[in-house]
């Protein structure tokens, strides 16, 4: 049996924990490494960043931002001004949903196996964003603070997902 004396013996307790550490440090890492794949995983997931799918983020993203404008504060507008003489807030609600309607049916569009009822899938796309639109009327009448049912911006909504509708008939859809 050897005996270990002072300096040999601190030499060796310092390479034991010196080996438990770097082992532990090593399982962390792969720990970690496979808690990020599973992170990547499951943002591909979320956000549709597979290959095939794509093409509906931008959608998605303008989906995200209409969900902000539409649920800010009616104290975030100016109470009177020359826009209202223009119907501004209309023209907002057009341009935003005629955006969104293009955009989904452009997402859709760049998609495979789906050639065959473009047709039917933007029509579904159109009606599914008015739906989107008189919901958020109703979120805005109930939940949000300030603001009001107006039967006005239904209207825009379903002229803007219409006339989405109808760019993405010309412009996607082969003859």
């Amino acid at each position: 049996m050897v005996l270990i004396v002072g300096k040999q013996r601190d030499i060796i307790w310092s390479l034991f924990v010196y080996h438990i550490v770097v082992n532990r440090i090593l399982r962390e890492i792969r720990d970690l490494a496979s808690e990020q794949e599973k992170i990547q995983l499951l943002l591909q997931q979320i956000f549709f960043l597979k290959a095939k799918n794509r093409f509906l983020l931008p959608a998605i993203v303008w989906l995200c931002i209409s969900i902000v404008l539409l649920t800010l504060p009616g104290s975030a507008f100016p109470k009177k001004n020359w826009l209202d003489n223009l119907w501004f807030d209309k023209w907002v609600h057009i341009a935003m949903f005629g955006i969104m309607t293009v955009l989904f049916c452009w997402g859709l569009s760049r998609q495979k196996n789906v050639s065959k009822k473009l047709k039917e899938y933007f029509i579904l796309i159109g009606i599914l964003c008015l739906i989107y639109g008189i919901s958020m009327e109703f979120v805005q009448k109930y939940w949000v603070l300030n603001r009001s049912f107006d039967m006005g911006d239904i209207i825009a909504d379903g002229a803007g997902s219409i006339a989405g509708v109808m760019y993405s008939f010309k412009r996607y859809i082969k003859k």
